[in-house]
């Protein structure tokens, strides 16, 4: 159940994307609710992979473990070889380049937020998006 483009009986079963905000009066938060362009159900159906994948937890759980080993007792095989996850979790982001959509420093790799600098505690390669991050 992860969707790049929702189909339209799908529809009912996504919540809206809802952000806390302080000091804010309710007549504006409605507002800002309201705008969010990943709410409007035209968005959702849209078949843009790298910016609307909508999944519930299971499926994105599922997919970040497919990437890192084989799932059920080797019944399903891993998705990327280990030499593809490798290259696919190796820095493609210049070092100390601000993200200007999230106004800090980040790191990419082939489609991946990596967080070796973020999250150090886990040690190197994690990697996944701002939502979900699993360690290699």
């Amino acid at each position: 159940e992860f969707y790049i483009g929702l189909p339209l009986e799908q529809e009912y079963r996504v919540s809206p994307i809802e952000t806390v905000l302080n000091n804010v009066d309710t007549n504006d938060a409605n507002e800002i609710f309201e705008s969010n362009p990943f709410n409007d159900h035209r968005v959702q159906r849209a078949e843009i992979p790298a910016a609307n994948g909508i999944a519930n937890a299971r499926s994105i759980a599922l997919l970040y473990a497919s990437l890192i080993g084989d799932l059920d007792h080797g019944k399903r095989k891993q998705l990327l070889s280990e030499n593809m996850l490798k290259r696919a979790i190796k820095s493609n982001t210049p070092d100390n380049e601000i993200d200007i959509t999230l106004g800090v420093h980040t790191k990419f790799g082939m489609g991946f937020l990596l967080y070796d600098d973020m999250i150090t505690s886990l040690g190197s390669n994690v990697f996944g998006h701002s939502g979900n991050a699993i360690h290699h």
